[in-house]
């Protein structure tokens, strides 16, 4: 029997989990697409979790989308080692008038090293976090289903992992 077979069989809402590394208070195009598919899924039929990192370095923040996401959604947030969350750092550490901006990851030399060095992206560090972090919400509230928002593909990446591993689609 199949974990979807066995929630039909309990009768309890299917379980999905999304995993998105863009979710608010981060900013941008992504992040709006994402905080509309939540908005308007029909929670009266679905279980709904979110799998994302804990706020980091992001150029573009805009807390006010956490407020459209519905109280019934679980989030939960992961760490992850991030090489732009390691250059924020730094810069944040450097006092002088010319390091007072965020830099923006696609102007910077550190996306080119990180494009070099990281596959498939420079999030490849959120990769034990996330699918440890799906692992235990199995354990708690047995999953049905995965969505993975791409990009980054580390989160396709996750996706398929943990279906090799739990063989949840």
């Amino acid at each position: 029997m199949t974990l979807s077979q066995k929630s039909r069989s309990v009768s309890r809402k299917p379980h999905i989990v999304f995993l998105y590394y863009y979710f608010p208070p981060m900013g941008g195009g992504g992040v709006q697409r994402i905080v509309k598919w939540l908005k308007y899924l029909d929670y009266s039929r679905l279980d709904v979790s979110v799998i994302t990192v804990k706020e980091s370095h992001y150029y573009a923040v805009d807390p006010s989308l956490l407020q459209e996401i519905p109280d019934t959604v679980r989030i939960v947030r992961t760490d992850s080692f991030d090489p732009f969350r390691l250059a924020a750092w730094l810069k944040k550490r450097d006092t002088s008038p010319k390091n007072k901006e965020l830099p923006r990851e696609s102007s910077d030399w550190l996306r080119r090293l990180s494009a070099a060095v990281f596959i498939p992206d420079s999030r490849v560090g959120w990769f034990p976090f996330a699918l440890m972090a799906l692992w235990h919400l199995h354990r708690e509230h047995p999953i049905d289903g995965v969505v993975a928002s791409m990009p980054p593909y580390t989160a396709g990446l996750v996706g398929a992992a943990f279906h090799a591993w739990q063989r949840v689609p």
